[in-house]
């Protein structure tokens, strides 16, 4: 592989990280601000508002988690592992 190949890699792989790292921080903090928005006009007070508006940005991370896990054939396997495929099955006797 050549310097040139392996700099256009590097590139386009940056390029992609660097919008996903964007849009997270742009959905993180559209989602707290709003929550604490609304937190704030129904008179919460500062520390409920902080916890406010953390829970919207976890909400966040966890619905960003969900679209990446029920894509793709290993993320399907992950999602019935999360969602306890197989606790159902009876315990092996130990002797």
């Amino acid at each position: 592989m050549d310097d040139t190949r392996v700099l256009t890699d590097w590139a386009l792989w940056r390029a992609r990280h660097s919008r996903r790292e964007a849009a997270l921080q742009a959905a993180n903090q559209l989602a707290g601000d709003a929550a604490a928005h609304a937190a704030t006009d129904a008179g919460a007070e500062p520390h409920a508002v902080a916890l406010i508006r953390l829970r919207a940005r976890c909400l966040v991370a966890g619905q960003l988690m969900h679209d990446r896990i029920r894509t793709g054939a290993y993320e399907q396997s992950l999602r019935g592992l999360l969602l306890g495929a197989g606790l159902d099955t009876p315990a092996l006797a130990l002797a």
